[in-house]
């Protein structure tokens, strides 16, 4: 950022859109993220939104962090039903003498990314409809050129200019037309192309790219006249450190190095995220946490791959970054068959790891349900069931939230994963 800023160093403005912390590895999350709110407050950022990871552990911790933060946060769209959580809808800033306006959106869809007990406490407004509210009261400040930071994706051919489809551009197209810019995040894709005129970007995920938008403003009329993006991929290779970042990577790095290189097991074989072979293996990890005879995983608990060779703590919780809690309820053996059909409901897929039980599926039908012995599962009979919190209590699979009985917490999935392999280390054979 700081060799991309150097070419015009008095016009330059930084910004982000959200997801700066949560899901994230140890050497963030073992310091609740301070550690991570360190390393931005020296980044030089002008202004930022707010993702759905940022609400992860809550609005009480995310007001602490944000009480950390040395530059301004804003949203146009986020209610904290209980008034703590009180960001500006928008911000103006000022650079080689021209007024820019930043107005901040979340998805409208964060609250299923969250543990029910915290998402209860904020609704996310229409994107659209909260940045058109503030448009106005931008422009009666005198501020024609306007930016969205939105937290919000979509897809696109790796080709500028190509069309793109989702979220964003849907929210875009409805946006007023005096918004010039939407720098989006949240699907971790490319995009660079325009809606109705307006310029629309993303760089990825990761930190592994950055946007680097030239805006020409009439001095006269105070317009945006010409716009225009490049995706710039970083080259980490060669590049040396900012000596004052570095030096909190480090200090931080430091102090969790006993905790984090910490050996569990050796794999003698790499499990990717997204296969079946990790998602099994979390699965059984958390069936035998919760001494459970069955176990849903939902594919989203993973957040990384395993790799071959000494498997350390740090490795385990990037794996399960989110360290949801893991619970045990009981569930007679219908809802198990239903949670299962759950998996091809609301017009979308959602296929669950699962441990401890079997069966067949026809499209959407679910068939031969039974359990790990091939024994079919008895409709009355009250199995235990292990699931982390977030499918145990939230929307997506209801049967769960609704007829599981005497949920309990048990421990964490990094904790489940952790034990599992510490007891069994010729898992990963």
């Amino acid at each position: 950022m700081d060799r991309a800023a150097a070419r015009q160093p008095k016009s330059t403005i930084r910004v982000h859109a959200g997801d700066m912390i949560g899901a994230s590895p140890l050497i963030s999350s073992y310091f609740h993220h301070f550690s991570t709110i360190a390393a931005i407050n020296r980044m030089h950022f002008d202004v930022g939104t707010v993702g759905n990871h940022e609400f992860d552990n809550g609005g009480d911790r995310l007001a602490s962090l944000l009480a950390r933060v040395r530059f301004p946060y804003i949203s146009a769209n986020v209610v904290d039903t209980e008034g703590q959580l009180r960001l500006p809808p928008y911000r103006i800033i000022r650079r080689n003498g021209v007024k820019i306006g930043f107005i901040g959106v979340t998805t409208n869809t964060a609250t299923r990314y969250l543990l029910p007990r915290f998402a209860r406490r904020f609704r996310f407004l229409d994107m659209s409809d909260a940045v058109n509210r503030w448009v106005p009261a931008l422009r009666r400040r005198g501020v024609e050129s306007i930016v969205v930071l939105a937290h919000a994706g979509a897809f696109q051919r790796r080709v500028p200019g190509a069309p793109a489809a989702g979220k964003i551009v849907d929210e875009t197209r409805q946006m007023d037309d005096a918004v010039d810019l939407v720098i989006a995040g949240h699907t971790h894709s490319y995009l660079n192309t325009r809606v109705d005129g307006k310029l629309l970007v993303q760089a990825y995920s990761y930190g592994t790219a950055l946007d680097r938008v030239e805006l020409t403003i009439d001095r006269r009329s105070d317009d945006v006249v010409a716009s225009s993006a490049q995706i710039e991929r970083v080259r980490h290779a060669g590049l040396r450190s900012d000596p004052a970042v570095a030096a909190i990577v480090g200090r931080y790095a430091r102090r969790v190095r006993p905790v984090a290189q910490r050996v569990i097991a050796t794999a003698s074989r790499g499990l990717q995220r997204g296969g079946d072979g990790l998602g099994d293996l979390v699965a059984r990890a958390q069936r035998s946490l919760a001494g459970a005879d069955i176990a849903f995983v939902n594919p989203g608990n993973m957040r990384a791959g395993l790799q071959v060779g000494a498997v350390t703590y740090s490795e385990l919780c990037s794996i399960n970054a989110y360290g949801h809690p893991v619970m045990r309820l009981r569930l007679r053996g219908r809802d198990v068959r239903a949670v299962l059909q759950q998996q091809w409901s609301r017009g979308g897929t959602t296929r669950l790891y699962t441990s401890g039980v079997r069966y067949r599926h026809d499209g959407r039908r679910v068939a031969n349900v039974t359990d790990a012995h091939g024994r079919p599962l008895d409709p009355g009979r009250l199995y235990t069931v292990a699931a982390n919190e977030l499918i145990a209590t939230g929307s997506r699979f209801s049967v769960l939230r609704d007829r599981g009985e005497d949920k309990t917490r048990v421990g964490t999935d990094v904790q489940a994963l952790t034990a599992y392999l510490h007891r069994d280390p010729g898992a990963l054979r």
